[in-house]
Formats: C-alpha cells, structure tokens, sequence
C-alpha cells in the first residue's frame, strides 16, 4: 500500500467514525431556509432537528421553556436514530457550540446554558412563526455555508420515526402527510410553503400548540429531575461535560446520558451534526 492509498484508507476510517457518531446523519440541512409561517416545537424536531443550531430557534425554545433533556426525548420519540439514541448532553453541545459563537458579538449570550437562560418580559409566548429566523448560514458562515437547494415537502419524511400529531402537528406536518399522499406534485420546502399551507387552509394555533405546551406534555417527572441534576455536573465553556470525581446522584444522570462514566471527555461525547 502505498502512502496515497494509506492516507485515503485513514480518511475513510475517519469518516466511517464520524457518520457512527452523528446522531442525526441525514437530516435535511441546517441552512434550509425558514418560511414565513408557524412552525410548532416538535416540527422542528421531527423533519429539520438540524435547526437546533439556530440562534434565533434556540432563543425561541429557549424562551419558551426548553431544556436539553426535553428537547432530547423529542428527538428520540420523533427521528429515527440508526446510530443510537441521543441524549441531552449531545443536545446541548451542538446548541452550546452555535450560541458560543453568537456570545462573541452579543454579551448576554456568554456562559449560556438552558439552567441560566432568562426570558425577556416582552416575549411573545404564544408565536410559533418562523418568520425572518436566521439559518447558521446567515448568522455564522463558514466556506462551507452554501444554500442548500429546496427539498420535496414528501421527503422531509425521510428519517422521521413517528409523525407529530394531535396539538405537536401544525402546518408543516399537514403539507408532508398531503405531499405523501400525492407523491406525483411538485412541491418544495420550503419554496412553496406559503402555497401549499394556502392550498391546504392554515390550522389555527391553539394554546395547546404554544412551544411551553409542547415541552409540557413531554417533560416527564423523571426528565425533569435529570434536567436538575444536569445543571450541577461542572461543563466546559462549550457546554462539554468535565471530568471529574462524580458523586452517586451524579452517575445516575450520567447513566441516563450515555456517558462514558470511567472517562468523561469529549472524546466520549456523541455528534449530533
């Protein structure tokens, strides 16, 4: 073997390490741009988890009540996970690493995390729009941050578990069940959005869409009290767990993490994209 064939054999291995890590590997862009219209908390999670990386999303669910353990159960009700389920340290490294490049031009996001957020007294609890929400693209650009090109409404389905229903769905899960049902259109997310929800008639948003009603009826007792116990493992500036001597009660929500417990680093942290 020569050292070409070496270097390309090193680079696969990578890669296949990689794509076993990431939690959410083939999830629709991050950098898809948002509609003008109402999106719900668990849509996003179900067919675009990857705008999690969002400043403007994170502040929204954020705001609105989120945690990372929440945000984690939805995802693992709502994708289909081939690598392993995820857990909430993942989550909140992937959000972690996105706001710690906001902090940089904006003061009130340093040393952000769920446990520490705030929300403004003048925040609109009851607004699930996305409208001029800001992909990653926009807001911290790499060389690599090309606009993606739209995607079939029907294969946002692609990698989606279970399909929001009942008062999780609103109309972004109306224009993929219709799309799956009419496969031979041409509609394209999120291009066609607006027409399509016109083409469709708008869901009315009730209280029980709102994003706190949403973390409410999937936060659990038991996700509540792992989210407590989370905020007091010590983390690194980018939300990373740090090693150190755990306690008892701490390895019970380490446990729960899928943490490596004898060696609790990055390196044994899952990606989430």
């Amino acid at each position: 073997m020569d050292e070409n064939e070496a270097k390309r054999d090193d680079e696969t291995t990578r890669n296949d390490e990689t794509n076993r890590r990431n939690k959410l590997l083939g999830a629709p862009s991050m950098n898809l741009d948002f509609p003008k219209g109402n999106i719900g908390a668990a849509e996003i999670v179900a067919f675009l988890p990857l705008w999690l990386k969002s400043w403007d999303v994170t502040e929204r669910l954020a705001n609105n009540g989120a945690s990372a353990s929440t945000l984690a159960t939805l995802v693992n009700r709502f994708r289909e996970l081939p690598n392993g389920p995820i857990n909430s340290n993942s989550v909140n490294v992937m959000i972690r690493e996105a706001v710690g490049k906001r902090a940089k031009t904006d003061d009130s996001w340093v040393d952000w995390s769920f446990g520490r957020h705030t929300t403004p007294v003048d925040w609109d609890r009851t607004s699930v729009s996305v409208a001029d929400f800001r992909t990653p693209r926009v807001t911290h650009p790499t060389q690599l941050s090309e606009l993606p090109r739209a995607v079939l409404f029907k294969d946002l389905a692609q990698g989606v578990k279970k399909m929001p229903s009942g008062h999780d769905a609103l109309d972004l899960t109306k224009c993929v069940q219709y799309h799956l049902a009419h496969p031979d259109e041409q509609w394209y997310f999120p291009n066609d959005f607006d027409r399509l929800v016109q083409h469709l008639g708008t869901t009315l948003v009730k209280p029980e869409h709102y994003d706190q009603a949403v973390f409410a009826r999937w936060t659990t007792a038991r996700t509540k009290s792992l989210q407590n116990r989370a905020y007091a493992i010590p983390r690194s500036e980018d939300g990373r767990i740090q090693k150190h001597k755990f306690t008892e009660l701490d390895m019970m929500t380490v446990d729960s993490m899928d943490v490596d417990k004898d060696h609790v680093e990055v390196s044994s942290l899952d990606h989430v994209g």
